[in-house]
């Protein structure tokens, strides 16, 4: 799991824990995957490199404990370039941004957790590459 962080205040009633993971795309080990979500028990799950294979699985995998998910992509040019929101709150309102340069958009959901609207937002930040030739102490150097 990438990161996982209670949003709330200490002793706070109402508090909720959200989660990122980048799934790959490769689909390697799907019920890998399914694990490491259900181990980290979050509320909100912000999934990053979902595949036309990987999404069905987790819906039938995860339709109990996470009744609102949604999953975005755009025109299927990227292996990596879907994702997902799985949610055990109602999701009002759920947008995917494409992305102006590269593979990777944003999905956008307006979530209600305790009588309030919470927007959540998954991105996935687009790789440092390196030129051909180039080393990871020129990547290094190039960033100050």
């Amino acid at each position: 799991m990438t990161s996982a962080i209670t949003a709330a205040k200490a002793g706070a009633a109402n508090s909720w824990k959200i989660a990122t993971y980048n799934i790959n795309w490769g689909d390697v080990n799907l019920a890998l995957v399914a694990a490491t979500i259900r181990e980290a028990d979050a509320d909100v799950v912000c999934l990053q490199e979902t595949t036309m294979r990987s999404e069905p699985y987790l819906r039938q995998e995860f339709a109990k404990v996470y009744r609102h998910m949604r999953f975005f992509g755009h025109k299927g040019q990227y292996g990596a370039e879907r994702c997902g929101i799985l949610s055990r709150m109602p999701v009002s309102k759920a947008t995917f941004l494409p992305p102006k340069h590269g593979a990777f958009g944003a999905c956008i959901a307006d979530l209600k957790i305790g009588g309030r609207q919470v927007q959540v937002i998954n991105v996935h930040l687009e790789p440092m590459r390196l030129r051909a030739g180039g080393s990871v102490l020129d990547a290094w150097t190039a960033m100050g």
